[in-house]
């Protein structure tokens, strides 16, 4: 797919000097690079996306569709001129918009991409009937459609342990961390089901070799449960990455 590049240009340009949109830069694991995005929500998707064990590329506004013509290009302003040539914010005559710029597109390592947007609750149902008109036109071009609520990450202290899991896999594919990680196996072992992270407090710490642990796989926890506490309950993962499977990317 068009994500197994190693760089994809934006369709249309964020934090460039002359672009009149503030944008907002998210630093990310996977593409060992920063991603501009156009809206602070947009950020805990790209974090929720970039620390997901099945996701193997992540963009962020690299193509334009236009949704009229069925058509996908490289960048918006060839969108635009594609005749019959549009102007910015057209609509088509049901009401669709006929340029779509997708916030991300992420290979899963299957044959189809994955088109993600974040919005608003409020949007999505206002939008509800234009949405599914959308889903129905990327299908027939061949990509997946997947629509995230900001309000999934309205949790007290969620986004912060997307991106401590974050930082810890840049960590670990930076550094020799066998010997940490090594040591947290050790202590782990001796945990059949879940326990306080208490228990073990005190000989893990600093708690970064804990996030490293999560990241991994070798402890798991529910990212959703809030700042990381000896209160925090977290179980033996095995190896197992799918507490950072947090948004429905198979569906």
């Amino acid at each position: 797919g068009r994500c197994m590049k190693n760089h994809i240009p934006m369709a249309r340009p964020l934090g460039v000097r002359g672009y009149q949109k503030r944008s907002y830069t998210i630093g990310t694991y996977k593409m060992n690079d920063a991603l501009s995005v156009e809206t602070s929500n947009e950020g805990p998707t790209a974090i929720a996306l970039d620390i997901d064990p099945r996701t193997v590329a992540l963009y962020a506004q690299p193509l334009t569709f236009r949704l009229d013509l069925e058509r996908v290009f490289d960048t918006k302003a060839e969108a635009r001129k594609a005749e019959p040539r549009i102007k910015s914010g057209s609509v088509s005559e049901s009401g669709l918009e006929c340029c779509y710029t997708p916030d991300f597109l992420v290979n899963l390592g299957e044959p189809v991409d994955l088109i993600v947007e974040s919005k608003d609750d409020t949007e999505i149902e206002k939008l509800t009937a234009t949405l599914e008109r959308r889903k129905q036109i990327l299908s027939s071009l061949g990509y997946r459609y997947l629509v995230v609520r900001n309000s999934t990450f309205a949790v007290k202290g969620f986004h912060q342990n997307m991106v401590d899991v974050r930082d810890a896999l840049q960590r670990l594919s930076k550094r020799d961390c066998k010997a940490q990680l090594a040591a947290m196996e050790e202590v782990v072992a001796g945990f059949s089901e879940s326990f306080a992270l208490g228990e073990i407090w005190d000989l893990v710490q600093p708690i970064s070799d804990i996030h490293k642990a999560v990241a991994t796989g070798l402890v798991a926890y529910d990212l959703r449960s809030g700042k990381l506490t000896r209160d925090t309950e977290v179980w033996p993962a095995y190896g197992d990455l799918a507490h950072l499977q947090l948004l429905p990317l198979g569906a």
